[in-house]
């Protein structure tokens, strides 16, 4: 016979077994876990320094060659207003040496109010020789000029001589001040978007002043001087990123180990409600089955029944021996049934929590975190120029597009590749818009050049919302730029 004391004292046993061996395992579980994560975090730390060197070396390589295409454009406008302001000054002297009564003092004049109109509030100058007047201050060794636009030193010159009229005079300009005013108003447009950039003089002056140097924060920084411009063009990246995506990974094995503590807690709760309430149950019944006996028993004693009448002892001669090993057959035979029948209710709860647990890992395997973890399950390799032309095609076919470059290979989530160009041929609805895109590889990456042709402005938010897919690609916009109704998007891309 079994008694209270006894199954409670062998129940408390069973549940503290099972607990302190569940948190022993939970515990070893979880400092392995601790620890592999430590380790990856050093490799993670080493990856990701490597990655913001490549990309600050890659941003200032564009934005040098951006300088250098500047500093052109600059030059040939300061070359293009020479020729201009010189071809003023020589038809003014014809005129007024033609069409003048003859007073010379009234040709001076004259010819002095046009050098000064071409010279007003301005940065060019003008020297002039004709007969016996002279304008204006003379460079030195102007011996080697020749008919045009001429660099002589730190001056861009324009000279003109015409023999017939005994007339010489050259109208030059500083251009290199110049030049350095047009690159500082071109580029503080993109120092509001991307405040890594910065450019120094070859003296190293800064142009555009670095506000992470003058802070002393340390971080990831290249430069690239080019010989053209004499300038040199450099981005940095503060260190704080690097310590912001490790701190990322930190924070989601945080929630990760959490997780794990709260699910060995529930089965711990779970395991000990579930327990308890079956011992109650057990307890009941065999107190309910105890008390049939203690009645049969008493009924016969009263009635002066043998108990071998009683079908429960017609097969034992002995009394209370035999009534006894019947109690216990028959407890065992219940106690049987009842272990099936708790096994079976098991093995049905355990078929529920698979089925629960395999619905769960789907449901997390949707959530955005598990991409870093689960790369590979939708990664796809795909021609980005043909997936281009094909949501072109399905998005605005009216409009034109002109597509050149690689026809390489794309190894990243074409699902979300294909939405961020959708989201790319849905900025503009105007009439007269239509599309160049330029794919090209370089070092690594792939950079795809868009220029929305009909389109006067773009908005913040949705800029933003387009460097955030880029980031679920593992990409950034480099860059954009509205100019002459037109927008310029550079997406880079990693091409391992």
């Amino acid at each position: 016979m079994y008694s209270d004391e006894l199954l409670k004292k062998y129940f408390k046993y069973f549940i503290l077994t099972v607990s302190v061996t569940v948190l022993l395992l939970g515990f070893l579980w979880l400092n392995f876990l601790y620890t592999r994560h430590q380790r990856s975090l050093e490799d993670l730390a080493q990856s990701i320094g490597e990655s913001l060197q490549d990309e600050v070396e890659q941003k200032a390589h564009l934005l040098r060659l951006r300088g250098e295409s500047i500093y052109h454009q600059a030059r040939s406008d300061i070359e293009m207003d020479l020729v201009n302001r010189g071809a003023i000054l020589r038809v003014g002297i014809h005129d007024v040496l033609f069409d003048s009564s003859g007073d010379a003092q009234q040709r001076e004049k004259e010819i002095s109010s046009i050098v000064k109109n071409i010279t007003f509030q301005d940065t060019y100058e003008v020297y002039l020789s004709l007969k016996d007047l002279t304008l204006g201050n003379p460079l030195k060794q102007t011996e080697s000029l020749k008919e045009g636009v001429n660099e002589l030193g730190t001056h861009l010159v324009y000279y003109a001589i015409s023999p017939s009229l005994n007339l010489e005079f050259y109208v030059y300009t500083k251009h290199d001040d110049f030049i350095k005013k047009r690159m500082v108003e071109n580029f503080q447009d993109f120092i509001l978007w991307d405040t890594g950039m910065y450019i120094r003089s070859e003296e190293g002056e800064p142009i555009l002043p670095l506000q992470q140097s003058a802070s002393g924060e340390e971080g990831f920084s290249f430069e690239e001087y080019s010989p053209e411009t004499g300038f040199h063009f450099g981005y940095f990246i503060s260190e704080s990123q690097l310590e912001e995506r490790i701190e990322e990974q930190r924070d989601l094995f945080s929630l990760f180990l959490r997780s794990h503590i709260w699910e060995v807690v529930a089965f711990l709760f779970i395991f000990v409600i579930t327990s308890t309430v079956i011992y109650k149950m057990i307890i009941h019944r065999m107190a309910d089955y105890y008390t049939a006996l203690n009645e049969e028993i008493l009924e016969a004693y009263r009635n002066k029944h043998l108990l071998s009448d009683n079908p429960r002892f017609q097969y034992f001669a002995l009394g209370d021996s035999f009534d006894s090993i019947l109690r216990e057959s028959e407890t065992h035979e219940k106690g049987d049934k009842e272990k099936i029948k708790s096994l079976k209710e098991e093995l049905k709860k355990g078929k529920l929590e698979r089925l629960l647990l395999e619905r769960k890992i789907m449901r997390l395997s949707e959530l955005p975190y598990t991409k870093t973890n689960l790369p590979h399950y939708t990664m796809e390799s795909f021609s980005p120029k043909e997936l281009i032309s094909e949501v072109h095609r399905r998005i605005d076919p009216e409009a034109s597009m002109l597509i050149r470059g690689s026809d390489g290979l794309l190894i990243n989530d074409m699902g979300l590749f294909k939405a961020l160009v959708e989201e790319v041929f849905q900025l503009t609805r105007e009439d007269d818009r239509s599309y160049t895109v330029e794919i090209l590889r370089d070092s690594g990456q792939m950079l795809l050049f868009f220029s929305l042709h009909g389109l006067n402005h773009i908005e913040d938010k949705k800029m933003q919302e387009l460097k955030k897919r880029a980031e679920l690609l593992d990409g950034v916009f480099q860059r954009h730029q509205m100019e002459a109704h037109t927008l310029h998007l550079v997406l880079s891309l990693s091409d391992a």
